[in-house]
């Protein structure tokens, strides 16, 4: 987020931005096992290769299972 008053949110690729993948998993494993996660609006399927795979490391590296 900037510091800006007014909240603006900029979409990055899993791993490159702030928000905390392993707190995100952790939370989202408590709820429904086929709830999905969404990876979307990147720019190439480089992109979408990459961040799945952060992902998928950061889950299995607190027993996740995806």
């Amino acid at each position: 987020m900037s510091g800006q008053l007014t909240v603006r949110l900029e979409e990055t690729v899993p791993g490159t931005g702030e928000l905390n993948y392993a707190v995100y998993l952790r939370e989202l494993s408590w709820l429904d096992p086929d709830i999905p996660l969404i990876i979307e609006h990147l720019d190439d399927a480089d992109q979408y290769r990459r961040a799945a795979g952060y992902i998928r490391q950061v889950a299995a590296s607190l027993d996740i299972p995806l």
